[in-house]
Parts: structure tokens; C-alpha cells; sequence
């Protein structure tokens, strides 16, 4: 097993957990149930150099991959650097940069197998990246009712 797959591993076996503590059952009520916010920690992280996209993986050599374990740190990158942020795939992530121009999605990049795509780093400076995982639920099924928060400082230089 490489360490990206025993990441998403562990990232799944985190998911669960938290997804077994927080399950709240709404079934045929009108109770709403308030959202808790739930960040997490993980210590293990991967850097690398710029990158291009392939159809395989072998893309992904070299580049940085951006996790969940980066929350409340930084991540330093060089200017026109592409990265991958690979969140997981139990989550729907929104993701918001604050400057909004400085680190962009390269277009009709992988979202497969977790990862939430392929993004370059356009302009020097500091980009706080704020991103909020949503449980993914269908329709009249139990729904646990929580978000996880991450915050990622990049320092393009």
C-alpha cells in the first residue's frame, strides 16, 4: 500500500468515526438539529514540484499533494507551481481562496479517487485556503448533521 492509499485510508477511517459520533436519526420530525463543526488533524504530508496531467497517475510524482493534514499550517510552493488537493471523497468540499487570484483550478483537471483537482499558483503572496466538507446523503436517509472545517495558509514565492 503506498502512503496516498494509507492516507485515504486513514482519512475513511477518521470519516467514519466522526460520521458514528455525531449520526443523528431525523425520521418522520420536524427537529432540526444544529451543525457542529468538526476540524481534524493529520500528521503526514507530501511535497514535491510542478506537474502536468496525464489519463494515469504517474502525473502525480513529483507534486504536491494537499490534504487534510495541512489544516492550520502552511504549505510553501513557487510561483506557476501546480499542486493537488485530495481531500477524500466522503465529503462534498468547498473551497474559497482569500485573495481569490492567486491560486487558481487548472481546468478539466482529475477528480477522481478523492481528489478535488489540480490547482497552480498564479501570483507571489499569502492565500488562506478556507474549505468546509458537507456530508454527501440521499434524500430520506439518515444524514449525519455535521461540517468540517479546514484552513490552509500558502506562501507562493
Amino acid at each position: 500500500m503506498n502512503k496516498y492509499h494509507h492516507i485515504s485510508a486513514v482519512l475513511a477511517t477518521i470519516a467514519v468515526l466522526v460520521i458514528a459520533i455525531t449520526l443523528f436519526v431525523h425520521v418522520n420530525t420536524t427537529t432540526t438539529v444544529p451543525a457542529v463543526v468538526v476540524p481534524i488533524t493529520i500528521t503526514s504530508t507530501t511535497t514535491g514540484a510542478m506537474g502536468g496531467v496525464s489519463s494515469n497517475t504517474d502525473w502525480e510524482k513529483g507534486m504536491t499533494i494537499v490534504t487534510t493534514s495541512n489544516s492550520n499550517k502552511t504549505v510553501y510552493l513557487k510561483l506557476n507551481e501546480r499542486f493537488v488537493i485530495q481531500f477524500g471523497s466522503t465529503l462534498k468540499w468547498n473551497f474559497v481562496f482569500s485573495p481569490s487570484n492567486a491560486i487558481s483550478r487548472v481546468p478539466n483537471s482529475t477528480t477522481a479517487n478523492g481528489i478535488q483537482g489540480v490547482y497552480s499558483a498564479d501570483k507571489k503572496g499569502t492565500t488562506i485556503l478556507h474549505a468546509t466538507g458537507a456530508p454527501i446523503c440521499d434524500p430520506h436517509q439518515m444524514c449525519p448533521q455535521f461540517l468540517q472545517s479546514v484552513t490552509i495558509t500558502f506562501v507562493v514565492e
